[in-house]
């Protein structure tokens, strides 16, 4: 079967399979790029504003898209069409299920490997990602001592030490706001940095203290 083409105008044999479809346009990859340059509007660039001759692209430049993509943060770079209401029925979600499996980070892990080391079971001395008391989600978590440890990864909590203090500034104070209730609710809390946890797991077991003058120590 033969079609025309719409940039150049001429006859070219095709399936008649893909012209039901709504393909065979185009006789060739050059006369479809032409078409997709003639389809091109001005758009507004997100990052810098400027305005640009494109048919799908957001942004102006590829400067501009990593720019905007380190100043984002992590869940609205992994989400971008999660809404603020959605992003908030997650977190009570993960608060209101305190036994539900959630994924551990690589510094996690190792601060549960040094209690595991020093006899502390999981799920009987201490909680993994849990729920606490619908305050908020918490790392770790002793029932018995009401003690809490939090392992702060450097990039997504703004280390100062690390220098990412200018990407995340909503994490600093989230981080504030989230010890502040812990406190205020009766328990203690020890927040550990990843380049910390990364230097030496068991220095970072060792600050933590579970009765007044008691640390987590392997028993003799």
């Amino acid at each position: 079967m033969y079609s025309v083409c719409r940039i150049c105008k001429k006859k070219f044999r095709t399936k008649q399979s893909r012209i039901k479809s709504g393909r065979g346009k185009y006789c060739s990859r050059e006369c479809y790029l032409k078409s997709i340059k003639n389809r091109s509007t001005i758009r507004k660039c997100l990052y810098c504003h400027k305005r640009f001759k494109s048919s799908r692209n957001k942004y102006c430049s590829k400067k501009c898209y990593w720019k905007w993509k380190i100043g984002k943060s992590y869940s609205d770079i992994g989400r971008k069409n999660v809404t603020l209401k959605t992003k908030e029925r997650m977190r009570i979600k993960k608060i209101n299920e305190p036994t539900k499996k959630f994924s551990n980070t690589s510094i996690e892990q190792k601060i549960a490997k040094v209690l595991t080391e020093r006899k502390y079971k999981k799920g009987i001395d201490f909680y993994q990602n849990y729920g606490l008391d619908k305050i908020c989600n918490v790392d770790f978590y002793f029932p018995k001592y009401k003690v809490v440890i939090e392992c702060d990864g450097c990039r997504y909590h703004a280390c100062k030490k690390c220098g990412y203090t200018k990407y995340y500034q909503e994490a600093i104070q989230k981080d504030k706001t989230k010890t502040k209730k812990l406190k205020d609710s009766g328990y203690k809390v020890y927040r550990f940095w990843e380049h910390e946890i990364n230097e030496s797991a068991e220095k970072c077991v060792n600050k933590v203290k579970l009765k007044k003058d008691e640390d987590i120590r392997m028993p003799i």
